[in-house]
């Protein structure tokens, strides 16, 4: 369970972070790695629900007001 909570953590970290993300290759390995997450079997809901605002954060106009 530690595991999927140090997950959780990072992902509620990189929520805020990701808007200012510029690299390709950083954006590429987040949406893999949400997918992956997100289908990931065991993977508790609060992991699920931080992996969303972080696909949530990627969708963002970061020019938006």
């Amino acid at each position: 369970m530690g595991a999927w909570r140090e997950a959780e953590g990072v992902a509620n970290f990189l929520a805020p972070e990701t808007g200012e993300t510029a690299s390709t290759i950083t954006l590429s390995v987040l949406e893999a790695t949400i997918r992956r997450g997100r289908t990931m079997p065991g993977a508790p809901p609060a992991l699920r629900e931080s992996l969303d605002r972080v696909a949530d954060a990627l969708g963002e106009d970061p020019y938006a007001l």
